[in-house]
């Protein structure tokens, strides 16, 4: 039997009644094939243990909502607190077009204006 590259070459042929079923030889090119990769297969079936095991694991979102709730209440009043005062507070007005440094060219400190 010739060797076919690929797994859906092999399946199209059988069901066309081109190739001979030989179940040996499909599993020694399946089995090849899954060898050469093998370190795929292993990094994905890690991963996924690692997924299933962290959700497993992990604690339920009410149960962090119910330990962090004062947090993020206390958060939200401050952030609030931030938007009202910013939006209720007056613009500083200049007590003078001068600004500091500007002014005289004696240095004296009456010149200045300190805010």
């Amino acid at each position: 039997m010739v060797f076919l590259g690929n797994i859906v070459d092999i399946i199209y042929l059988i069901t066309i009644r081109r190739v001979d079923f030989d179940p040996l030889h499909l599993a020694l090119i399946i089995s090849g094939k899954l060898l050469k990769f093998k370190f795929h297969i292993l990094i994905a079936a890690t991963f996924v243990i690692f997924i299933v095991s962290l959700l497993y694991v992990a604690p339920r979102f009410p149960n962090i909502l119910a330990y962090f709730w004062p947090l993020l209440l206390s958060t939200a009043l401050f952030l609030l607190a931030v938007v009202v005062f910013g939006l209720t507070s007056l613009p500083s007005a200049q007590v003078s077009g001068k600004k500091v440094g500007e002014g005289s060219s004696s240095g004296s400190k009456s010149d200045l204006i300190l805010c």
